[in-house]
């Protein structure tokens, strides 16, 4: 039998792979004693790497230094979260302002709460807001208002959306095309997630507008919401088709069915004049939103929740929405701070270079005739690969 040659991109993976290797001989270290007091030796299962993952020694700017010493330059930013940067000196003294001010928790409400919730109602056009403590609670709490506003159990979700780690939303995040095509596609990413559970979350297509419609037939007067990203960033970058999100708006308010636009991801990463250009927003926005990752500039875990008047008179009389480090002053203080930071031009700077960055991987693309396509929006970007020998498609959803 003749030997099997591998593949020119076979040989490139497999010579980093040994390079990565070499140059990471303490990570290797560190995750194999790690894993005898942590599962995985990871803290979030996002963090997986093949064999292992680096650790960090310390970082600044733009890059980081692993344990073995490597300097890195970081494109990740904590998955798009370190909008300035590490240790941005701007961050760091307002940081140390709000814990001289305040100290530690407090449970209490103080001036940054208000200070915070003005300059969300100004920039995100939407009356009242509230805070918590990562974008995944946002989503969580954002679903249960519109239940309670309708009394209705079903939430359509768009395949691949990711919209946090809770059991209504941890649904055909990755799905595969068989089980897309099933008969009920909601399927839970993981185990843990009773199918009672899973059933109440309808999956439908992104830029897909019939999908949406077929449910509101099936379960007339019982669906509550339908949570979706403007622009899809779980599976490559997927932008709405004109009209779409539009038209989703309008179909949803004829049906009075809540809409909650996700913005976690690209909430602060993008001025908001590069999102809303997809829907009428003087006329016809979204119920919610969810902000969350870089609201706070990565200094602190942070979500928050926009409402219109009708959601917000839902509380604290017919629903809940309360924790401990909910609000707090740290929090705020530093959403304030960088939601002031992240001006207008500010944000068309990192825009600016985020179109720079995608020209000039276009054109290497183009030089060697990779098949893949690169798109960007705001400073968000992302490359997608496509087998060799099939026409490159305009990407509108996830399959």
């Amino acid at each position: 039998m003749a030997d099997v040659v591998p593949t020119k991109h076979e040989i490139i993976l497999q010579t980093e792979l040994a390079e990565y290797v070499r140059r990471t001989t303490k990570s290797a270290e560190l995750h194999a004693a790690t894993q005898a007091s942590v599962p995985g030796g990871i803290a979030s299962d996002y963090q997986v790497m093949d064999p292992y993952p680096f650790y960090v020694g310390n970082s600044n700017a733009s890059s980081i230094v692993d344990v073995d010493g490597n300097n890195l330059i970081d494109f990740h930013g904590g998955f798009g979260v370190t909008l300035f940067g590490y240790k941005h000196p701007y961050l760091i003294e307002a940081a140390n302002k709000v814990f001289a001010e305040q100290g530690s928790l407090i449970s209490l409400p103080t001036p940054y709460l208000l200070d915070a919730s003005k300059i969300l109602v100004e920039r995100f056009s939407l009356p009242f807001w509230r805070f918590f403590n990562s974008g995944t609670e946002a989503t969580l709490d954002a679903i249960r208002l519109a239940r309670a506003r309708y009394t209705r159990k079903y939430v359509i979700k768009i395949e691949s959306g990711y919209h946090g780690h809770h059991d209504a939303v941890w649904v055909s995040v990755h799905a595969g095309a068989r089980e897309v095509g099933s008969e009920n596609p909601s399927v839970p990413f993981c185990s843990g997630i009773p199918k009672e559970v899973s059933d109440l979350t309808l999956i439908a297509e992104f830029n897909n507008l019939d999908s949406v419609k077929k449910y509101l037939a099936k379960y007339p007067e019982q669906i509550a919401a339908v949570i979706v990203e403007p622009i899809l960033l779980n599976c490559s970058m997927i932008k709405p088709k004109d009209g779409f999100l539009q038209q989703l708006i309008e179909l949803c308010r004829a049906e009075k069915v809540a809409v909650i636009f996700d913005l976690v991801k690209i909430n602060t990463a993008i001025h908001m004049k590069h999102i809303i250009k997809y829907w009428d927003n003087e006329n016809c926005g979204p119920d919610l939103y969810t902000l969350g990752k870089g609201l706070s500039g990565a200094m602190c875990p942070v979500g928050a929740i926009g409402m219109t008047a009708e959601f917000a008179a839902l509380i604290p009389s017919k629903v809940q929405l309360s924790g401990t480090y909910c609000g707090n002053s740290f929090a705020l203080g530093m959403v304030t701070a960088v939601q002031n930071y992240a001006t207008e031009s500010r944000q068309d700077t990192l825009e600016m270079l985020s179109k720079f960055m995608h020209d000039r991987v276009k054109a290497t693309i183009d030089k060697h005739k990779l098949p893949a396509i690169v798109e960007y929006v705001g400073n968000k970007g992302c490359i997608t690969f496509f087998k060799k020998g099939h026409e490159l498609p305009c990407v509108r959803h996830y399959q």
